[in-house]
């Protein structure tokens, strides 16, 4: 909480569950005070604008701040991710498809990835380059990672209890037994050592709300828009939801690595354009761009080969970063769908590999199955 002035207008979104916290909304002017309360107690029209702007007084702790509250909500925690996304020319995301607190900081990611992904599998369906059992894919890949973000946001949740439990605060506590209880933190001796480790674990697990970055990242897509690679999966990292391990496996997202071009800093991430392709390949892998060339005159899909290396004529690696991360072989590739998943990868280029990114592209597009009829819009 910052020091303000001048009037204050703040909107009341009241939780039956969880802290209470200030959101900003209009910097410095307009906040968001959200408490929680017992609705078996209380019912929201009950709660006076008295009552509310002590409540503003009490989370602040100034009150000569003038305040005007503007309005009251009343919200509570879901933890519910639809079992299909779409159903025939009905496509859902976001917030229809996947509800639940805000721990994590999930929503709006998991969002406008639903959005990325179904953009442009829909774009080439309606332009006639993809079959309509491209859209299928939509639930395939973005449900499960729906899920597994909703399970995640309603853990987080509950994991804030044990710090509260560590502090000795309960419910219907007064303000005097709760700095009692805080104090206790602080004593010497035995009890106040248990407390002190308590709340040193509780906070550790918030770190699973705060830097989840496997959970944000790694998730690999599996359905008929992923050509699966040969060999066992790699590795995964000693916490999935913790750590984020890098893989060009088809299905996850195209390793981040910093490249070179022109003398300006880009990422791998930049070489996808559009409703395009992207071919990433190295030294010896020149021999990729006419079998690109021809596969994206025949499905009406751009393929763009980057050579990645020096003196290749494409971006530089100059840390090195892409040949630790590309797992496969300098004149091998990893092809890139245009939300920058992986949709296929071959070891090393050779006479076979011509035709199997031929047939990589169809499957992909959903070109070789008739197995749904077209959409009509």
């Amino acid at each position: 909480m910052r020091p303000m002035c001048g009037s204050r207008r703040i909107f009341l979104g009241i939780w039956p569950t969880g802290p209470g916290t200030l959101i900003c909304h209009e910097p410095f002017t307009e906040f968001v005070l959200v408490f929680f309360y017992d609705p078996a107690r209380e019912e929201l029209a009950e709660f006076s604008n008295e009552d509310l702007v002590g409540r503003v007084h009490a989370a602040i702790g100034d009150e000569d701040v003038e305040v005007t509250i503007k309005g009251t909500a009343g919200w509570q925690v879901n933890a519910q991710v639809a079992p299909v996304y779409s159903a025939g020319r009905l496509f859902c995301m976001g917030d229809a498809v996947h509800r639940h607190p805000p721990t994590n900081g999930l929503g709006l990611n998991m969002s406008v990835a639903d959005a990325y992904n179904l953009a442009w599998k829909l774009a080439l369906v309606l332009d006639g380059r993809a079959g309509a059992a491209l859209l299928d894919s939509y639930t395939a890949e973005r449900q499960p990672v729906g899920a597994e973000g909703v399970n995640r946001a309603i853990t987080s949740l509950g994991d804030m209890a044990a710090i509260d439990a560590a502090l000795g605060f309960e419910p219907g506590q007064s303000e005097d037994d709760g700095w009692a209880a805080l104090a206790a933190v602080d004593e010497p001796g035995p009890a106040g050592a248990q407390r002190r480790r308590a709340l040193r674990d509780a906070v550790a697990l918030t770190d699973y709300q705060f830097n989840a970055h496997g959970l944000e990242l790694g998730y690999v897509y599996t359905s008929d828009a992923v050509v699966p690679g040969r060999g066992p999966a790699p590795e995964p990292a000693a916490d999935a939801h913790l750590h984020h391990r890098a893989t060009s496996r088809p299905g996850a997202r195209v390793p981040h690595a910093r490249l070179e071009l022109d003398h300006t800093a880009i990422s791998t991430l930049d070489l996808v354009d559009g409703l395009g392709f992207a071919l990433l390949t190295g030294p010896g892998g020149q021999q990729w761009a006419k079998a690109a060339a021809e596969t994206a005159t025949r499905t009406g899909v751009p393929i763009t080969v980057h050579v990645i290396g020096r003196g290749t004529g494409g971006p530089a690696d100059p840390y090195g970063e892409w040949a630790e991360l590309r797992e496969v072989d300098c004149d091998g590739c990893v092809l890139v769908r245009p939300d920058r998943h992986v949709a296929w990868r071959y070891q090393s280029f050779d006479a076979a590999g011509v035709d199997a990114l031929s047939a990589a592209m169809d499957q992909v597009l959903a070109r070789t199955t008739t197995a749904r009829p077209p959409i009509t819009w």
